[in-house]
């Protein structure tokens, strides 16, 4: 049996429009690990996981109009203290209804059989029957950037290049102005040099 897993699509589907971006966060990384060998974000680093968490938290974070640039998620840890038996029926059974009925039975022995059973209802939600093998040739996709180190965007401006007026443009831009503080400036100027001179005649 072939299948993918989306915890995105199952866990939108159990958080709703109104979860929250941390609920999330922690809803896809327990649901991507049921699916693997190991229970830690560790082993999910570099597959299509990964990929689904990122992209996910990326759709969250623009709902909620955040970015990057000032909030930063991590993946969240993973504490195993409910079991989620649907992954291992399902590969066992290679039937996802059946292994959904076989794995709800398992949580009635579980001391905590209502959270065993929401876990089982977002694993069954999770996997997506694969479709046929596409022949033609996917463009790669980079590795997805971790959460604080993605390209923010960023707007520079140019400083416009003034350079000091000079008087042949203060005199063009200015004319009646320039030229009556000039003269008067002048007269002024005069003024001084006859006083100056009357003073020197004078105590000759």
């Amino acid at each position: 049996m072939a299948y993918e897993v989306n915890p995105c699509k199952a866990c939108n589907i159990h958080l709703g429009k109104d979860g929250d971006i941390n609920s999330l966060n922690n809803c896809l990384v327990e649901t991507a690990s049921a699916f693997s060998s190991f229970p830690s974000t560790n082993v999910l680093r570099g597959t299509n996981a990964a990929n689904n968490w990122d992209d996910c938290i990326g759709t969250k974070m623009t709902e909620i109009g955040r970015a990057p640039c000032n909030y930063q998620l991590n993946m969240a840890p993973v504490f195993v203290q409910v079991p989620h038996p649907f992954p291992k029926r399902l590969d066992e059974l290679k039937d996802k209804d059946k292994a959904l009925a076989q794995a709800l039975l398992d949580c009635k022995s579980h001391n905590l059989p209502n959270e065993c059973k929401i876990h089982c209802q977002i694993d069954y939600d999770a996997v997506v029957m694969a479709s046929p093998p596409n022949t033609l040739p996917q463009p790669l996709r980079d590795a997805p950037l971790a959460r604080g180190t993605q390209q923010c965007i960023t707007e520079t401006y140019e400083t416009p290049i003034t350079t000091d007026p000079t008087f042949a443009d203060i005199a063009k831009d200015r004319t009646s102005i320039f030229w009556s503080s000039f003269l008067i400036v002048g007269l002024m100027l005069s003024f001084v040099i006859v006083m100056f001179i009357s003073i020197l005649i004078t105590k000759k």
